[in-house]
């Protein structure tokens, strides 16, 4: 044990002569707070440095903690310092002594304190017993009261039943009884509508698998383009169907009975093959590979997934006629002409999904191909300086909004989706981008409103005309502004939107009214309008929730 050397003093007294010859000190040797039996100590004669010695012992221990075993096997250079050593291991057990007796005072005091609080705990801890105890109590008395309540309700309702007509019993028919119903049918509703567009902003219920690389050439499109001109290089994604749930093996005839006669019945029901196909049609010499997180997003709850390249450059461009052109030999081939995709494809449910360039594209496509039912533009660009109106370069606002085109449409125009980024610059110019694509859609819904359809939506990013993008290259970010919003938040909610519309487009549509496009039943088509409305708007709140209330900004 380590003892901590405070204070050594030593007071000199009278000498006298001992019987050896030596000198006798007459004042005790003091160490620490003293000794208190005053014992004198004999040193050995002729030792006129002594007190020089203590004196340098006792600011040596004053500054070093020393162990009394450490001290007493220690080899001394006199006899003085051995006489020092028995005073000091005499003082210290006095020292140990008193301060075990000094301690017993505070530990009484330690264990009241604790024995109060003990008291106090337990006191707390029983009024919350009662506290608990009276909310049972009124509870309960609660519960009775009510019960009473109801009791004599009905005993009133059953002696009005009987004293009066039948008519008069029907209190809860009145209307205001059916409002309220109304008005809690559509919350449970719109509840269920926020639940299930909560699902889009995560990967869907399928895996994604990705085909080899097919070279396609088109040849339906001969002569518009000649030559290495009419080849496509196609990257197809396909979804993978989730592991088997054993109650689809061994279902419930009762509980589980498909009443709405479609392949689709029930919003939770696993989608299965035939697949929508859908068709992205990349930006002006983007690669088709940058779309990666958008096009497996969609895949992967349940759609048939196509990026292509064109065999173009910066010197050798293709118009946008055959470009279209492509894309239609395209759809074709993958409905049709691939023994793959054609088995597991459904030719009649079309989605195209184009940015920039590629926008207009597949605008120009759903213009006469009846088979595109949905349409989803990220960031388009109709005519600019770079590509000015022209032959081989029509306009595909102009075309949204033509008459000649109503006319032509068996059907209404289809359910339309516009995601603009606000900071598209000269990418995406003023009179060209994704306004003018938003109010053409709205034009020729109107037109064609007797033809059936869905309103076009839509909303804005702050972001950047190439944030869209996986990757952007160096040019690209250069040449184009950058929004404020991240990138990784930008691609989310795109791919949020696009998965949510489509869904909506094919699956929604069948749920609610079990019919297809341009279906004459009117009151299933307002039922599938307002649902299509309320899901919408479920989706604009979620975003806001998700990334903030200045994430997007609704087009109207």
């Amino acid at each position: 044990m380590c003892v901590y050397i405070c204070v050594c003093v030593i007071k000199r007294g009278k000498r006298g002569a001992t019987s050896d010859g030596g000198e006798r000190l007459s004042s005790p040797f003091l160490w620490g707070n003293g000794n208190p039996q005053n014992k004198k100590v004999t040193l050995p004669s002729g030792r006129t440095t002594y007190f020089a010695r203590i004196k340098e012992m006792k600011t040596t221990m004053k500054t070093t903690a020393i162990s009394s075993a450490t001290f007493n096997n220690a080899t001394f250079r006199s006899d003085d310092d051995a006489a020092v050593v028995a005073v000091f291991n005499t003082s210290s057990r006095r020292r140990r002594r008193r301060r075990s007796t000094s301690l017993a005072p505070r530990k009484r005091r330690r264990t009241t304190t604790m024995r109060f609080y003990a008291k106090e705990n337990f006191a707390m801890e029983k009024e919350e017993e009662e506290e608990e105890k009276e909310q049972e109590r009124e509870r309960m008395s609660w519960t009775t009261t009510t019960t009473t309540t109801r009791r004599a309700a009905v005993a009133m309702m059953t002696t009005a039943v009987t004293l009066s007509s039948p008519s008069s019993f029907c209190s809860f028919c009145s209307p205001s009884f059916a409002a309220a119903a109304t008005a809690a049918a559509s919350r449970e509703e719109e509840t269920k509508e926020v639940l299930d567009v909560k699902k889009f902003f995560q990967p869907g219920p399928f895996s994604v698998r990705q085909l080899p690389k097919v070279e396609h050439v088109s040849a339906s499109v001969y002569p518009l383009c000649t030559g290495i001109a009419c080849r496509l290089s196609v990257k197809a994604l396909v979804p993978f169907p989730p592991p088997v749930n054993p109650d689809e093996l061994f279902p419930n005839n009762n509980n589980n009975k498909d009443t709405s006669g479609s392949k689709n019945s029930g919003s939770n029901a696993t989608p299965k093959a035939p697949f929508p196909l859908a068709v992205f049609t990349p930006g002006f010499l983007v690669d088709a590979e940058s779309y990666d997180f958008l096009a497996r997003r969609l895949c992967s709850f349940g759609y048939v997934v196509l990026r292509y390249d064109k065999s173009e450059s910066l010197n050798e461009t293709l118009d946008d006629v055959v470009s279209a052109s492509l894309l239609e030999d395209l759809i074709t081939w993958a409905s049709y002409g691939s023994g793959t995709l054609s088995n597991i494809v459904d030719p009649e449910e079309v989605l195209l999904i184009g940015h920039s360039r590629g926008g207009k594209i597949s605008a120009l496509e759903s213009l006469f191909d009846e088979r595109v039912k949905c349409l989803a533009l990220v960031d388009p660009v109709d005519n600019t300086q770079y590509a000015p109106l022209g032959p081989g370069f029509p306009s595909a606002v102009m075309g949204m909004e033509s008459d000649e085109t109503a006319e032509k449409k068996k059907y209404g125009p289809p359910a339309t989706l516009v995601v603009g980024g606000l900071k598209g610059g000269e990418c995406a110019p003023l009179g060209s981008n994704y306004s003018n694509f938003f109010k053409a859609a709205q034009v020729a819904r109107k037109k064609q409103q007797k033809k059936g359809g869905e309103d076009p939506w839509g909303f804005t990013l702050d972001c950047g005309h190439f944030d869209f993008l996986d990757e952007k290259s160096f040019i690209q970010s250069s040449v184009c502004d950058v929004g404020n919003l991240d990138d990784k938040v930008t691609k989310e909610i795109t791919a949020a939107a696009i998965a949510f519309h489509a869904d909506q487009t094919f699956r929604n549509r069948n749920r609610k009214s079990g019919s297809g496009r341009g279906s004459g039943n009117n009151s299933s088509s307002g039922s599938s309008s307002n649902s299509i409305s309320d899901g919408r708007r479920a989706f604009f709140e979620q975003s806001k929730m998700k990334f903030g209330d200045d994430s997007l900004v609704e087009l109207v």
